[in-house]
């Protein structure tokens, strides 16, 4: 499975790993520049912060 990290913009930027289909859903979030691609994994064992399987939990860090 894909990840991706992303630094999230905000009052305190922090950053956080989403899978691909999180990152499908917060395509809105990414063209407004409030999360931006830091890295990408394709085999490694990250644990995902904002995402359950295909559903978007809220962001923490």
């Amino acid at each position: 499975m894909k990840k991706y990290k992303y630094q999230v913009t905000g009052k305190t930027d922090h950053e956080i790993w989403v899978c691909d289909a999180c990152k499908k859903a917060n395509n809105d979030l990414i063209l407004k520049g409030k999360w931006k691609l830091i890295d990408r994994c394709s085999d490694c064992a990250i644990q995902f912060d904002v995402c359950t399987g295909n559903i978007v939990a809220g962001g923490k860090s």
